[in-house]
This record gives structure tokens, sequence and C-alpha cells, in this order.
């Protein structure tokens, strides 16, 4: 097939050349083109000539003004990618399809000959003169309105053909599926629309387009449409746009369903009459139809409603219970997934599937079940899913995600490849090359108080909650060092918990910054809050006083526990230290004995004791709020302010720009903030 593709670009750019050689002629006679051209049309078409020769003097004008340099150029291209890549058959075919659709190349190819071998011998100084010329070619006699006509409709086919072979540029030398991810924007409902625009009616049924926009409307048949007529129908509404920019669209949009039905009614029929009844006859066996096929799949996915062809041009359905209703009474979602099936099962074999948005109107639940099933349904299609939700895109566990940063058509793509990653998710991925903001990774989770605070303080970044302290760590690292995959930055601030000097050093220089304080809710207790939370609500100042009474309070309940909570963390971590060192089991048991000899828990824990006695004695909350680690602390010291205090908080610091500005200044001076 290869060669024959090559030999119909040679042709196409054949055909050119005698454009351009027209084209030289007339630019070269320019200043008596319109001489020339009554010339054509006194031995072609002269009656109509003589009544309108403004209209053909434009059409000799518009063609001169075509840029064919362009379309030449795209089709060299072409072809010596053709011959010096190994572009998949799919490809290949889709090529072959698009330069077949116009049959009349060869016939014009010959007008085009004819036209200028009599412009050669064409003395266009008699023309000038007015002097009567008698040979005319009888060939230019008879085709010279053909000619020009032929050359406005098969460039402009070309220029279609080349277009849609841009839009599958990106499919050229991959076998897989694919999902085109990217924010609202970035073109991928164009890339959709333009192929849907451009499919002829008779490549249709190798490319389908499912379109984010869909409509269910279909009216009960009273016999039973003819397959010819119903599939002309039903391709001629199924490749118009659904953007419903007039009454036109608005018609088109509103019979699709109704003709896709009629088309699977009418196909149901001709495969019955032929397969059903003889089916069980010696010779003869039974061939499903694809509305046969499209009812199976789609209960495979609905399992509690049951839907049957009454053989009279309708389908109906019936519910558990027994209940039979029109096929009308499905919901969006339901009919969704007939059309989706349908769609899919009507596309040729080793076809091109394009879904725009595939999780519309669709429970998550189902998508992944409903795509999983037609994709092994049509293993020989290639599926091109556009979407907008990471969550689908992982799901399509088979399929290559790419993130579309811009589609400028016809095949201007600026995209990212998404990889997988020993550290980073793959679904976070997807959602971090595409945000326009720095990144900045923290503890807990969407509904923590780190991720609320921070959504608050910190609104040049996309805030991206790990669960634990030891993700924040690695994916910041891993997001830093990735700099093919991402052109943004990464920081993560994490709780100070027991970490030393020496540590929270070192992560800084990877941009990992601890707090000042045991946990984000200390600061939420901070002094500042609780007064600007006093003035607002006219709480006393005895209730101030008592908030922040109730921390020392705490301790003296609590140091022992907050003692062996300290004593643990550095035992674990000598241990730890130890365990990742060693590589031999015999002397990680001689170091882990030697090391348990010498550890000093005692110490620990003594040491810790006399930190809390010292808070307590000083009464130095600020000091007191870097040390103390209780996440009930918003309960017991903001509630002697105001009742309900953690789950109001953060409203308060939400509507308070001056104590942003505050927090930020005291707890976050040295983490950048762009």
């Amino acid at each position: 097939m290869k060669k024959e593709v090559l030999e119909k670009i040679k042709k196409r750019i054949e055909y050119i050349e005698k454009i351009v050689e027209l084209k030289n002629y007339w630019n070269t006679n320019s200043e008596f083109i319109k001489k020339i051209t009554a010339h054509y049309f006194s031995f072609s078409n002269s009656q109509n000539y003589s009544q309108n020769p403004t209209h053909y003097d434009n059409s000799v004008q518009n063609i001169m003004k075509i840029e064919i340099e362009q379309i030449k150029e795209a089709l060299k291209k072409l072809s010596n990618e053709l011959e010096n890549t190994a572009f998949i058959e799919k490809y290949v075919e889709l090529l072959n399809r698009q330069l077949s659709i116009n049959n009349k190349l060869p016939q014009q190819l010959q007008y085009l000959e004819n036209l200028n071998n009599y412009n050669k011998n064409l003395d266009v100084q008699k023309l000038i003169d007015n002097e009567q010329i008698m040979n005319v070619d009888h060939n230019i006699r008879s085709n010279f309105l053909q000619s020009i006509q032929g050359i406005k409709e098969i460039l402009d086919a070309t220029s279609q053909s080349l277009s849609i072979i841009d839009f599958f540029d990106l499919l050229k030398n991959r076998n897989e599926n694919l999902v085109l991810i990217g924010a609202n924007g970035s073109g991928k409902s164009t890339f959709s629309r333009r192929i849907k625009n451009n499919i002829k009616s008779q490549f249709s049924s190798f490319v389908a387009v499912i379109p984010a926009q869909k409509t269910f409307g279909i009216q009960n048949n009273s016999s039973i449409p003819l397959k010819a007529q119903a599939h002309a129908d039903f391709t001629q509404s199924h490749t118009h746009d659904k953007l419903y920019k007039d009454i036109n669209d608005m018609r088109f949009a509103n019979s699709e369903f109704g003709q896709m039905i009629n088309y699977l009614i009418a196909e149901h029929q001709e495969v019955a009459n032929n397969t059903h009844k003889n089916y069980s006859t010696d010779g003869f066996s039974k061939e499903n139809s694809i509305l046969e096929d499209v009812i199976s799949i789609w209960q495979s996915i609905i399992l509690h409603i049951k839907l049957d062809y009454d053989g009279q041009g309708n389908i109906k359905a019936k519910s558990e219970s027994g209940q039979e209703y029109n096929f009308m009474g499905l919901s969006d979602g339901e009919k969704n997934i007939f059309y989706c099936i349908a769609s899919v099962l009507l596309v040729e074999k080793d076809g091109y599937i394009i879904v725009d948005e595939p999780e519309n109107h669709l429970n998550m639940s189902i998508v992944n079940k409903l795509w999983d099933k037609l994709e092994r349904e049509r293993s020989d299609c290639q599926f091109v899913y556009l979407s907008h939700n990471p969550s689908f895109a992982i799901g399509r566990t088979q399929a290559k995600i790419l993130w579309i940063k811009k589609y400028i058509p016809p095949s201007n793509w600026e995209y990212i490849e998404i990889p997988t990653d020993d550290v980073l998710p793959q679904e976070l991925i997807v959602e971090l090359v595409g945000s326009k903001k720095n990144i900045l990774f923290c503890e807990g989770q969407k509904d923590s108080y780190d991720y609320k605070l921070y959504s608050i303080l910190f609104k040049n970044f996309t805030i991206i909650p790990t669960g634990g302290h030891q993700k924040a760590i690695d994916y910041c690292k891993s997001f830093n060092e990735n700099h093919a995959l991402f052109n943004l930055g990464a920081i993560a601030i994490i709780d100070k918990d027991f970490y030393e000097t020496e540590e929270i050093t070192a992560w800084n220089r990877s941009k990992i910054y601890t707090l000042d304080v045991m946990e984000v809710e200390n600061i939420l207790c901070d002094d500042e809050i609780l007064k600007h939370i006093k003035s607002q609500v006219h709480a006393t100042e005895k209730d101030y006083n008592s908030a922040k009474e109730q921390i020392f309070v705490k301790i003296q309940e609590s140091k022992d526990k907050q003692a062996m909570e300290y004593t643990r963390f550095k035992v674990d971590k000598i241990l730890n230290s130890l365990v990742g060192k060693s590589s031999d089991p015999e002397k990680l048991k001689e170091q882990l004995t030697n090391e348990i000899k010498q550890l000093p828990p005692k110490q620990f824990y003594d040491e810790h004791i006399q930190l809390l006695d010292a808070l307590c004695t000083s009464k130095n909350y600020d000091e007191t709020l870097k040390h103390y680690n209780n996440k009930g602390m918003l309960s017991f010291v903001g509630d002697r302010i105001l009742k309900g205090y953690k789950d109001r908080v953060i409203g308060f610091i939400r509507e308070c720009d001056e104590l942003q500005k505050n927090i930020l200044n005291k707890y976050f001076k040295d983490i950048p903030n762009k």
C-alpha cells in the first residue's frame, strides 16, 4: 500500500506542476489576462461569457491567487516522510483513503496538459491586435471550463486531505491507544471538531468522532427504514458539527441519534432476513447484527434493564419488575452508553475512534468498565480520548497519556508524554503538569488544616497534600529534579516534630522547609489569632487568658507522655540510621547490640521533662507552641474563646488580610512565596 500512496502523491505533485506552468503563463501575460480569458471562453462557452464576463474573469484570477507552492511542498514533505519513515499501517491506510477521495485526477491532468500545450502556441500579439485566431485546438474548445473548475476542486480536495493528514500527525508512529489530556482551552475539542468537519462521507466509517455534545432525540418508527437511505442519513448527521451555531446545526444534532438507531434497525433487518430464519438449516450459521451486539454489550454494563428489538422498527426497554417502556424512557446516561457502543461498533476494521470527553453523562464507576469493554471489543482500532479528567486518564491502563499544552490547527502540537515515575504517582503527574503555578507539597489531605491554611497564605502556589511528611519530601525532590517534564518549581512545608537543626538545614537546600512549631495546629493557636478572634466575637480578657493558660495545664497533665514520644523518636532515629547503613545481617546484629547498650533513653526522657518544666515556669506562650505537641489544642485552647473554634478559625484567617500577612511574617518569612 505504501507504493500506491507514493504514486498518488506523485500524481498530485505532477498535477500541481502543470498548474504552476499555467499560472506562470498567465502571470507573464498578466497585462493581457482579460483578453486571454475572453479568447478561451470565446470557443468554450461564448454565450455565458458574454452575459457575465466578470464572473469568468474572476475564475481565472482566483486560480492565479492560490498559494499552490505550499500544497506542493506539503505533498513533497509527506512523500519524503513516507519513503524514509516506518509509519504504522493504519496511518498509511488513512493516507491512501484521503488521497483517493477525488477520482477525476487523470482526466484533469489531461485537460491541463492540453491547455498548457495550447498556450505554448498561442499568439498573444494577435489577441492584443484583435486579430482573429482560427487554429483552435478541439480539446480546448470543449474542456477549458471543466479544466478551470477542476483546478479548484482538486486543489480544495488535496488541501482538505492534507489537513486531515496533519490532524493525524500525532498518531502516525503510535500503535497504542492515547489519552490527550489538558485544561479547558488547550485545543482538544478544536481537534475533534476539525476532524469531524473534514471527514468525507466515504471516509467517516473509518474514523469515528464521538463528540462531547450529544442529544438523544428519536421518534418511534411506523415502518422499518431502508438500509441505504438510513446509512446516508446517519452519515450526514454523524459528521456534522455539534456546536449549534445555527438552526441547521440543531436539526442535525437532534436527528443524529434517531438516524443511528434507524440504520442499526435496517442493518438488523437485512441480517435477520439473510441468516436468522435459516440458521438451523445445514450450511447456514446465524450471524449477529450490529444492533444485537450493541444491545448485548449495553446489557453487560446496565444490568437492571433489558433491551429488546420488537421487529417493527422500535427498541423497547424492560425493567427488573417487568415494566415495559419506550427506548426514550432511558436516562441520558443510559442512552449515551448505547450511543458510544454503537458508534464504536459501526467503525470499519482497523479504524480510528476519537472520543471527546468520554466521561460526559456517565458515572465514573461505569466509565472504565464501558471503555475497557469497548477497547477489548475493538482491539483492531486505535482509541484517542480527549479529556480533562486525570482519574479517567489513569484508568486507561493500556493507553499512553499525553498532556496537551496547546494545539494550533492543523498540526502544531505542544505536548508532554506523561511517564511512569518511581516516586510521583502518574495521576499526580497529570495534575502537576497542568498547573500554571509553582507547587507546594504539604502533609495531610484536602480536609486537613495544612491544606486549608496554605491555600490561604500561599495563593501563588498550587497546594498538593501528600499524606505524610516523607511523601512531601520525596515528591518535592522528584518534581524539582525532573526539569524535562516540569518547567515550574516546587517547595515542601512539613511539621517540625522533633527534627534537629542539621536535618532541617539539609532539607532547606532542597527547598523543603519545616515549621518553627511542632504542628500546623499550633500556628492556629497563635497569640495574635486568639486576640483577633477574641475581638471579633467579643470574648472577655478572662476568656483569652484562660485559653492560653490551658496549654500549660495540659503540659503538666501529659508531660510524661510527651517525654516518652520524644524518647521514642530519638531512639528510632538512631536505630534506623544503623539499619540503613548495614548490608550484612550479622554485622547489623552486632551494631544494634552495641548501640542498644549505649542508648541513653533515660537521658532523652529527662531532657524533655526539663524543657517542659522550664516552659511551664516561664509561661512563655510563643516558645511553648514551638515545643508542645498536641493536635487537640485547637479545642482545649480555642474553645475558651469561641465554641467550635477548630471549625471556625480558618474562616477568620481567610477574611482578614492583615492577619494573613502577620502569620506569614512570623512563621513563614524564610519560605519563598512566589
